[in-house]
């Protein structure tokens, strides 16, 4: 699927695109909110400074994916593959990192914790080689 058709069924009401294949779309600045992307591929998708509200991410591709400055609110990312990721000053804000790897990931939050409120991290191999799991329900 294109962007474009993506696009116009979202805009049309449908929120189910479980097991999509985006890979190298571009959500810059897109508002996206309700929506079940599970096991979707978004490999090098483009979703800088776009707002992700409600939204299931549980396990998808999102390798080379860049989410610079990116809005992520009550979204699942559990077990989404993130190798090459690239989550610049992200804003989370009630994010689940259950199972996820973040060791190969290239996330810029230890400097900016007034951005990562409500994060779950279960199992979560940390970008240091650390796994966290305080977290975990």
């Amino acid at each position: 699927m294109n962007g474009d058709e993506f696009f116009e069924r979202y805009e049309a009401g449908e929120r189910d695109f479980s097991g999509i294949d985006l890979s190298g779309i571009d959500l810059e600045g897109m508002v996206l909110e309700n929506l079940n992307l599970s096991r979707a591929n978004f490999s090098d998708a483009n979703i800088c400074e776009a707002s992700l509200d409600d939204v299931d991410l549980s396990g998808a591709d999102l390798s080379g994916a860049n989410f610079s400055e990116a809005g992520l609110r009550d979204v699942n990312l559990t077990e989404a593959i993130v190798t090459d990721t690239f989550f610049g000053e992200p804003c989370f804000r009630r994010v689940n990192l259950t199972g996820v790897n973040l060791s190969e990931a290239n996330i810029l939050w230890i400097e900016h914790q007034n951005r990562i409120k409500g994060v779950i991290l279960c199992n979560t191999l940390m970008p240091d080689g650390t796994i966290r799991n305080e977290d975990c329900i």
